[in-house]
């Protein structure tokens, strides 16, 4: 496999789904950018797992995708902004927003 380095986001989540279904991985190459793993596991190095949007990124080739179940694995974003720094009137509605939304 080809994943991203222990840190990312995306790693924790998929180092959760091995350990719930109880799976060794055989790591083969990790990198601190998604972009980079997915362009290697698209080149035959490994398979990897990525978003959809950072497929969209890659030049066109033959590839397989095989979607995850959605309930299995999912990413948190969050707005991050300077510590100490007050929140804009502008951001403040923003937040209130994406609180409004069923993202369910």
């Amino acid at each position: 496999m080809v994943l991203t380095a222990s840190e990312s986001a995306i790693r924790h989540q998929v180092n959760g789904l091995f350990q719930k279904f109880h799976i060794k991985p055989n790591i083969v190459l990790e990198s601190k950018s998604i972009i980079t793993a997915t362009d290697l596991a698209l080149r035959g190095v490994g398979l990897t797992i990525s978003s959809a949007i950072i497929l969209t990124r890659m030049r066109q080739t033959p590839v397989n995708l095989l979607k995850i179940d959605e309930n299995l694995i999912y990413i948190n974003f969050f707005i991050a902004t300077k510590k100490d720094i007050d929140i804009s009137p502008s951001l403040q509605k923003l937040i209130e927003g994406f609180k409004k939304l069923d993202l369910s």
